[in-house]
C-alpha cells in the first residue's frame, strides 16, 4: 500500500506496517486546497529543530526553519514527558500577539503543531454583534447581550442600565423569542468581552 503526501521534501517511510509514503515535492502544503490558509503547519524533528514551516506558520511565529523551535510549542511541549506519544491539545495559547490554538502531535520521529488563529475579543465581539443584529434584536437588546455576554448577572444589568428586573425579564423574554430555540441564557451567558 502506497500514498501520497505533499510536503517539502522526497522520502520514502517504511512504518511497521509495511506501509509506504511518499512525501514529494510537487506541492507543498501551503498549496494542498482543504487546508485553510489560517492554519499554521510546523514540522519539527526530535532536537525540535523546525524542518517545515508554512506561510500561515510563519505570520504566526516567524520563520524557524532550520533552527530550533523556541515559541509556544516547545513550551507546551516541555510539560509532557518525551516517551509520550499523541496528540495534544491547547486552547488559546499566547504566541507574541496572536491566541491560538494548537494541536500538537508527537510521533518517534517528529513532531507535527497545527496552529488555528483565534479571532481577537473586539473582532469576535463584532462577529456577536451582527449575528444577533441579523437576528433583528433591536440597540437596547444588543446592549443587554452585551452585558450578558460578559457574564453579568440580571441583579447587575439591571442596575448597569437603571431599569427594574421585571423590565430586565421582559427585554430577555423577547430576545429569547429572537434566538434559535438551541439557544438560551446559559449558553451565553459568559462569551465574548
Amino acid at each position: 500500500m502506497m500514498a501520497v503526501i505533499y510536503g517539502p521534501v522526497k522520502t520514502k517511510v517504511n512504518d511497521s506496517t509495511g506501509f509506504k509514503m511518499t512525501i514529494e515535492n510537487a506541492a507543498p502544503l501551503n498549496a494542498v486546497p482543504f487546508i485553510d490558509s489560517k492554519l499554521g503547519i510546523c514540522i519539527k524533528d526530535n532536537s525540535r529543530t523546525v524542518t517545515f514551516q508554512n506561510e500561515a506558520c510563519k505570520e504566526i511565529c516567524g520563520n524557524h526553519e532550520g533552527q530550533t523551535c523556541s515559541k509556544i510549542c516547545s513550551h507546551l511541549l516541555a510539560k509532557v514527558p518525551d516517551f509520550v506519544q499523541g496528540m495534544h491539545l491547547h486552547r488559546s495559547q499566547k504566541i507574541d500577539e496572536t491566541r491560538v490554538d494548537a494541536l500538537i502531535t508527537r510521533t518517534p520521529d517528529q513532531i507535527l503543531t497545527l496552529l488555528y488563529p483565534l479571532d481577537s475579543q473586539e473582532a469576535l465581539q463584532k462577529k456577536q454583534e451582527e449575528y444577533l443584529t441579523e437576528l433583528g434584536l433591536t440597540k437596547s437588546e444588543l446592549n443587554i447581550m452585551k452585558h450578558l455576554l460578559s457574564g453579568r448577572s440580571n441583579a447587575e444589568i439591571a442596575e448597569m442600565l437603571f431599569i427594574s428586573r421585571s423590565t430586565l425579564k421582559t427585554h430577555l423574554n423577547n430576545i429569547y423569542k429572537k434566538l434559535p430555540p438551541e439557544m438560551r441564557a446559559a449558553q451565553w451567558r459568559g462569551r465574548g468581552a
